[in-house]
């Protein structure tokens, strides 16, 4: 906690020696909503507001930002492998309950492993001037990579929406129906809003989804209507959506909502179809992981930035899905 204390002062240093002072107004108003929370939820609360400030200080400039947490997201990837070549890092394997083999690769759970190793991936696409088809294709394989040793079934399917939609949103016909990427992003806060009055109907799907939907159960019973309010509860799962609502109340899980919506908007308008694929997978993968309120992850601050930052790019906007070869 003190070191996410110290990056936050320091990122809100960078802002104000940077002399960028302009807020939009809901971004100020979800950021207020934070704060104010954090007096209720103080622990929680730091990681929301820690990858909120990140995306509040940072450039407009959306490929500089892309280019900038691809290269670090490279050089701490890269300081890991030689930490596990060392032995400075364990990686253990073992069976799961279902019988899949998977591998930690350095973390304690190879979820975690996928999420930190995919995030080089998709940065290595999205920091592309021209995203090419053998981008897609070395990122695909190399996705096929993490996904055979940590067998991380969430995260390799979000990914591979990432590809395909980078693929197909360059297509002539779907510039015509660019408005389904926005309400099926919509869909998701409303499906995860109703699941919660009925998610003991789901208990068939429980096993295949490792024991999620106990969890919702648990999460949704133990919660009273501050719960429900101002989030703090003391449970835990993977799922994004249910961790939003939980640990940090309705009020703050609309406004998310509405910001994702305005921001889908916002990037297919000017044609940013990488960025707005690239958030849209990450709220698939949300369905079986918490990682939108991980900040030590480098492509969820991709996220938040598209979502809460101006979204300015120098040059041709519309370059970064271009590319055909």
């Amino acid at each position: 906690m003190p070191l996410r204390i110290v990056a936050m002062v320091l990122v809100l240093c960078g802002w104000v020696f940077r002399r960028k002072k302009t807020i939009d107004g809901k971004v100020f108003l979800f950021l207020f909503i934070v704060v104010l929370e954090s007096f209720y939820n103080s622990a929680e609360t730091l990681n929301i507001l820690a990858a909120l400030l990140f995306a509040i200080c940072g450039s407009d400039d959306v490929k500089a930002e892309e280019k900038a947490l691809f290269y670090v997201s490279v050089l701490i990837t890269s300081l890991f492998f030689v930490f596990l070549f060392l032995g400075m890092v364990e990686s253990r394997t073992y069976i799961s309950t279902t019988g899949r083999i998977r591998t930690t690769m350095g973390f304690d759970n190879p979820n975690v492993a996928a999420l930190f190793f995919s995030s080089a991936l998709y940065l290595f696409v999205l920091c592309r001037e021209k995203i090419k088809n053998r981008h897609l294709v070395v990122a695909a394989v190399l996705e096929l990579v993490v996904f055979y040793f940590t067998d991380s079934r969430a995260s390799f399917f979000a990914f591979l929406c990432f590809v395909v939609l980078v693929y197909i949103m360059r297509l002539s016909i779907f510039q015509k129906k660019n408005s389904v990427l926005i309400y099926a992003s919509d869909a998701f806060f409303v499906i995860h809003l109703l699941s919660m009055f009925f998610a003991e109907y789901l208990m068939p799907l429980n096993s295949l989804l490792s024991g999620r939907i106990m969890h919702f159960i648990n999460m949704t019973n133990e919660a009273g209507l501050m719960r429900y309010l101002f989030g703090g509860s003391p449970l835990r799962s993977d799922n994004f959506f249910y961790m939003l609502m939980f640990k940090y109340g309705i009020f703050i899980y609309g406004l998310f909502a509405l910001m994702v919506h305005f921001a889908m908007e916002r990037l297919i308008k000017k044609k940013y179809y990488a960025e707005a694929a690239f958030i849209f997978a990450h709220l698939l993968l949300g369905f079986m992981e918490s990682s939108i309120i991980r900040p030590e992850i480098a492509s969820v601050m991709m996220v938040w930035v598209l979502i809460f930052s101006n979204t300015k790019r120098n040059g041709e906007i519309n370059q970064s899905v271009l590319g055909t070869v």
